[in-house]
């Protein structure tokens, strides 16, 4: 069925709709109560749909589709029904006033629409709902009141739309909510205290708003919370202690705010937790050893606080973790032995820091990695000796630190390398021509090294070259034509060498 269409639908209905049309059912009585008609490429006004025509339904379905227009005020005529679900559609205008008056409802889903207006202050009547889902909409106004007379709801999805004000108090009534989104709107104040009353809140997601303030004390009461979403917002103050008794958590994000004070010991209490994110704060002291309990950790990630002091040893113990960011702190000492042993880690940074000594030998066997960031230090490594082939890696910036020796022809065979930063360094020797085998390579910097010689001929193979810095050397010779070839590049810098002119 192309179109929602009512002499279509009186037709098919002639048609006996209970024997053969496919997603009806009906009672013994021969009246339809269900009517399941998800993603089947419905088109049209949704003010053809005949409401009148179905005193007995229960069900209604008709997500995924294309679905336009407002929803008539006739809809109460389907009163007894108790799923109703017009999402993913593109359904405008405000919510009517008279789907307020479904209170058999338990399921309502409006959500990926075109909804403009204020969520119904009517909408608290629904007493039945467990379910009510009006996110990724136009939606404006604040959040009703009336909302606290859901005593039943377990689910509350509010997110991706304009709404203002701040979170009701009353919020912490709905005793039975397990789900709590309202991410990405423009709310403001703080987070209630009352929110600590929902102790069966499973997730909580309140990022992208205006909200201030701290985080209560009374969230480490949601024993049940598996993930607590609170990212890109202006929370200030300290992490509460009381977060480590959540110790069902799996997922923190407090990322992109102004929290404050040290990371407290107690999250090392959170046994379940793989995604820790605390970046983009004003976190201060040291990095918590007993973050290196969280065995099952797989994201770490305290980028641009003020953290200080050395890296545990414990964190060597996180043998999970998949990507590990330290950058952007005022940390020292000297990068762990063991931190790449297990060989999981993809991801690792830990630039713009005070770190010392030398880069682990290890770090040779970490052949996963994809990503890493350690320029502005003062490492130490010979590059003759301690280059690993990477062959997943394409991302690698060693700038401003203390390698030295001779860049290893290993490199050639990092098949994936896109960028390749070595600038500030000790290196000598020749540019090994290997890295022309490098046919992704978009940015190659090893200015103000020792480097000399020529400029291997094989550079230009190198056609996604974007980005050519070699100046500050003692390189020598002829450029090589095969340059010439470098259509794409957009900066290139041989600056400050001793190039012999061409005639």
């Amino acid at each position: 069925m192309d179109t929602v269409d009512p002499n279509a639908s009186n037709s098919s209905l002639r048609s006996d709709p209970c024997s053969s049309w496919d997603g009806i059912a009906c009672n013994q009585r021969g009246n339809i109560t269900e009517i399941n008609l998800p993603s089947m490429g419905l088109q049209g006004m949704v003010n053809y749909f005949p409401f009148p025509s179905f005193p007995a339904l229960t069900r209604l379905d008709l997500t995924n589709n294309t679905l336009l227009g407002t929803v008539p005020s006739n809809i109460p005529n389907i009163s007894v029904i108790n799923y109703l679900d017009l999402s993913i559609n593109q359904l405008s205008g405000a919510i009517p006033l008279e789907i307020c008056l479904l209170t058999s409802l338990k399921i309502l889903y409006l959500d990926q629409n075109q909804f403009s207006g204020s969520i119904p202050y009517q909408m608290g009547s629904l007493k039945n709902l467990t379910v009510l889902t009006l996110f990724s909409n136009n939606l404006s106004g604040s959040i009703p009141e009336s909302l606290r007379n859901l005593s039943n709801l377990q689910q509350l999805s509010l997110n991706q739309n304009n709404l203002i004000g701040s979170i009701p108090a009353s919020i912490g009534e709905l005793k039975d909510l397990h789900f709590l989104y309202l991410y990405e709107n423009q709310l403001s104040g703080s987070i209630p205290r009352e929110i600590g009353n929902l102790t069966n809140l499973n997730s909580l997601s309140l990022e992208n708003n205006n909200l201030v303030g701290s985080i209560p004390q009374e969230i480490g009461n949601l024993k049940s919370h598996s993930n607590l979403y609170l990212p890109r917002n202006y929370l200030n103050g300290s992490i509460p202690v009381t977060l480590g008794n959540l110790r069902n958590l799996t997922i923190v994000h407090l990322f992109e705010n102004q929290l404050s004070g040290r990371i407290p010991l107690e999250i090392g209490n959170l046994a379940n937790l793989n995604d820790l994110e605390l970046s983009f704060n004003l976190l201060t002291g040291g990095i918590p050893s007993t973050l290196g309990n969280l065995q099952k950790l797989t994201i770490l990630n305290l980028l641009e606080n003020q953290l200080s002091g050395s890296i545990p040893e414990e964190i060597e113990n996180l043998t999970n973790l998949v990507n590990l960011q330290l950058g952007d702190n005022h940390l020292s000492g000297s990068l762990r032995q063991g931190l790449c042993m297990s060989g999981s880690l993809e991801n690792f940074t830990a630039f713009n820091n005070h770190l010392t000594c030398h880069i682990p030998k290890g770090f040779k066997n970490c052949t996963g990695l994809v990503r890493v960031r350690l320029q502005n230090n003062q490492l130490v490594a010979n590059l003759s000796e301690d280059s690993g082939i990477y062959e997943k890696l394409n991302y690698i910036d060693l700038s401003n630190n203390q390698l030295h020796g001779e860049l290893s022809s290993t490199w050639g065979q990092c098949q994936n390398l896109q960028a390749l930063q070595m600038a500030g360094n000790n290196i000598i020797g020749r540019i090994p021509p290997e890295l022309g085998m490098l046919t992704q390579l978009g940015k190659l910097d090893l200015s103000s090294n020792y480097l000399v010689g020529e400029i291997p001929k094989e550079f230009g193979e190198l056609t996604s070259f974007l980005d050519l810095t070699l100046s500050s050397n003692q390189l020598s010779g002829i450029l090589p034509l095969e340059v010439g070839r470098l259509y794409s590049l957009t900066n290139l810098d041989l600056s400050t060498n001793s190039f012999k002119k061409t005639v």
